[in-house]
Order: C-alpha cells, then sequence, then structure tokens
C-alpha cells in the first residue's frame, strides 16, 4: 500500500506492542493426512551429487 499525502495519522502503535498479542490455538482434526516432508541437509545432496558425477568425495 502506498501512503498518500492527504491521509492523516490517527494513531501511531508501536510494534512491540504486537510482539505482546498471543492467540491460543484450539485443538484441530486432521481432514487428511498425505505423508511428511523431511528435512534435509543442502550439504548431503551436493556431496551425492559430486559423488554421481565420479569425482569421489567431499
Amino acid at each position: 500500500m502506498e501512503i498518500q499525502r492527504e491521509w492523516n495519522m490517527h494513531e501511531l502503535i508501536p510494534f512491540l506492542t504486537f510482539s505482546k498479542l498471543s492467540f491460543a490455538v484450539p485443538d484441530h482434526d486432521d481432514l487428511l493426512f498425505c505423508g511428511a516432508v523431511e528435512c534435509y541437509d543442502r550439504d548431503d545432496l551436493l556431496e551425492e551429487e559430486y559423488q554421481d558425477e565420479g569425482e569421489g568425495t567431499l
């Protein structure tokens, strides 16, 4: 959003005020479970790629 010159400021709210807010999320029921994404280490992927090219190990 682009602030326009003709707009008037009604109230200035410090950003830290928002960090104090919290919201409790109620328990939920899964509608469908379709698997999971596992974490990976990018360095492991680079090493596998290097080995696949027949260059040896890192």
